[in-house]
């Protein structure tokens, strides 16, 4: 009888054990977006540690492409970020390392063009890759994956790694 109750404590402190170090690994990553000094709201996933957080572009623009014979051409284009990144514990005092592929669309400026006797606003965009090499970091600390200015704009994408 003392035998299969020490085999059960023993057993329910393995399983007690192994599912605490899961949760241990469980992170939460926080995205902060900067455009222009403009911040775009935040992305929040929950992930295990080495599991990829992906990112799909969330709001997209229809525009005129062309008039023909007084029928609209029209094409939708994606907005905003869009890749996979995989946060991954390397180290038990809280290093983080980041790694992934971004990118981000924006509209550069409106311009007028002339399609028969209407006028029409096309949009210029830019585009910039994000976080081609891998970051480090600490947990709890925001770790900037881009600082981009260039063509008149200024992007930051950020990334804090926290346990829940």
């Amino acid at each position: 009888m003392l035998m299969k109750r020490t085999t059960l404590f023993v057993l329910a402190l393995t399983v007690l054990s192994s599912s605490l170090a899961h949760a241990a690994e469980q992170l939460k990553v926080s995205t902060y977006v900067k455009v222009d000094g403009k911040a775009l709201p935040v992305q929040i996933d929950y992930v295990e540690s080495g599991k990829q957080v992906v990112y799909t572009k969330h709001d997209s623009i229809e525009y005129v492409t062309s008039v023909t014979k007084g029928v609209e051409r029209k094409k939708v284009r994606a907005l905003g970020l869009s890749g996979k990144i995989t946060p991954r514990l390397v180290k038990p005092d809280g290093t983080v390392r980041i790694t992934g592929e971004l990118s981000f669309v924006g509209i550069d400026r409106m311009k007028t063009v002339k399609y028969g006797a209407s006028d029409y606003q096309l949009p210029k965009f830019w585009s910039q890759l994000i976080a081609l090499l891998p970051k480090k970091g600490n947990v709890g600390e925001a770790i900037t994956l881009d600082h981009y200015s260039g063509s008149g704009h200024v992007l930051d994408v950020e990334v804090t790694v926290t346990r829940p």
